[in-house]
């Protein structure tokens, strides 16, 4: 993780502990009030762009591997921007790159591979924008959650993670301020835990297809 990662990581451990301590001496609202303000800060840090990447373990057999070519660990790097994003999938001989990108008022995914030593690219799907009310989908995304059962939390990278069951022997692990998905585990044996995040916005040229 890089230094301003961690330097960003240190202030939210600080102002947890600055608002534990000095409940007695200022209003409680006032305080949340605050602290509200700081973790809205850090998610238009997280909205401006991140890399997350994760050790990724997929089972033979199931289609994850089918579609890859391969199973066993990998790497993932994850690089997001407020309207695009590039997932790497990283195997022991090639990469496969899956690129969703907002062009006008449609969101294309195109994957491409250089198992062949050169790249190709695919486009996969191109939809409409969807027009949704945010807010509602804030909501609906909490109801969800309050749905699934809880379980106990984890920490992955230094920070504590809240997660829950999606089905049995499957589960889910996201940090509640940056919303970001850190662990996940499936029934079929599927898991990927992040190892770094990074808080910075990825260039334009991330977003560029290989040619």
């Amino acid at each position: 993780m890089k230094k301003d990662v961690m330097i960003l990581l240190s202030v939210l451990v600080l102002v947890v502990i600055f608002v534990s301590g000095c409940s007695s001496q200022k209003d409680s609202n006032v305080l949340e009030k605050e602290y509200d303000q700081k973790i809205e800060n850090t998610k238009e840090i997280v909205e401006d762009g991140f890399l997350l990447t994760s050790k990724v373990f997929v089972p033979k057999g199931t289609f994850m591997g089918k579609v890859g070519g391969e199973f066993g660990d990998q790497i993932q790097t994850l690089y997001v921007t407020k309207d695009k994003s590039r997932l790497d999938m990283i195997y022991s001989t090639y990469e496969i790159r899956m690129y969703t990108l907002l062009q006008n008022s449609m969101i294309t995914t195109t994957a491409c591979n250089n198992k062949e030593k050169l790249w190709k690219c695919n486009q996969i799907s191109s939809v409409k924008k969807p027009n949704f009310d945010q807010k509602a989908l804030k909501k609906l995304d909490l109801d969800i959650l309050k749905g699934l059962k809880k379980l106990d939390d984890k920490t992955v990278i230094g920070l504590n993670t809240k997660c829950f069951e999606i089905i049995k022997d499957a589960l889910m692990c996201y940090h509640p301020d940056y919303e970001i998905l850190l662990y996940e585990k499936r029934a079929n044996g599927f898991t990927s835990e992040a190892t770094a995040l990074e808080f910075k916005t990825p260039g334009d040229g991330v977003f560029e297809l290989p040619q």
